[in-house]
């Protein structure tokens, strides 16, 4: 699945319009679109917006969802090394 997919599908779950998440986002319609249809691939602060509205940018890039036990995992991890 490609990146506009996934945002297309972000856009879905968040039961909102194309026009309403642009709006949300600060961004013109055409641009969402623009990337939505695979005809531009979005920079750092179009990921930037899209991780402030509640984006898995791991999932939007490369179509991975976090595991949170593993993320779990990890920050006790980190803690213990910390301690």
């Amino acid at each position: 699945m490609s990146i506009g997919k996934r945002i297309k599908e972000l856009i879905d779950a968040k039961n909102m319009s194309v026009k309403e998440f642009a709006e949300s986002i600060e961004m013109s319609y055409e641009n969402l679109h623009a990337y939505i249809s695979d005809k531009r691939e979005p920079g750092s602060i179009v990921l930037k917006r899209l991780y402030e509205v509640g984006a898995d940018l791991n999932y939007i890039v490369m179509g991975e969802k976090k595991n949170p036990k593993y993320e779990c995992e990890n920050i006790l991890k980190d803690y213990e090394r910390i301690l």
